[in-house]
């Protein structure tokens, strides 16, 4: 069955695959309650855990600014590479933002709006002493954020100007 919130072609989950990751993190959560110290990192919430786990065919690979369910065969970074890509996603090619396979939520709107604010800032600093490419580039970006934020929010937030 297509999962209908997913418009990469991926599948949900079977009820076999549900109960598999209930017990994983029925583990997870058995294991780390013995803890008495702080771990080094980031635990996710159970909201964000659920959503990890429930996409067992794919890994994921957290971000700043969305969470990567790596799937070479629609990934854009895979399609940049040269040579073609491995089993890992490759940032450095700057395609996160458009990439069909990447996933986010509230969890990364703070670092979204401050990538957003730092564009605004740029574009304002410089308006005027910009190459139009460079420029025209900048202005893409800004409304590219926008977007991505107006999708977690629920609101229009292009600010950028052509």
């Amino acid at each position: 069955m297509r999962d209908p919130g997913c418009d990469n072609g991926s599948v949900s989950p079977t009820p076999a695959q549900q109960a598999r990751a209930a017990a994983i993190a029925a583990e997870i959560t058995a294991r780390l309650a013995d803890l008495t110290f702080a771990l080094p990192g980031t635990i996710a919430d159970p909201r964000r855990l659920r959503t990890m786990l429930s996409h067992l065919a794919a890994t994921l690979h957290p971000g700043v600014l969305g969470d990567c369910f790596y799937q070479p065969g629609t990934a854009l970074c895979a399609k940049q590479a040269r040579p073609p890509a491995g089993k890992k996603p490759l940032p450095m090619l700057n395609s996160c933002l458009t990439c069909p396979n990447a996933r986010r939520s509230n969890v990364h709107l703070p670092r979204l709006e401050q990538a957003r604010g730092q564009a605004q800032q740029i574009i304002s600093d410089a308006r005027g002493t910009l190459p139009p490419l460079q420029q025209a580039a900048l202005t893409s970006h800004l409304n590219q954020l926008g977007q991505l934020i107006g999708q977690i929010t629920g609101k229009n937030t292009e600010t950028a100007q052509p």
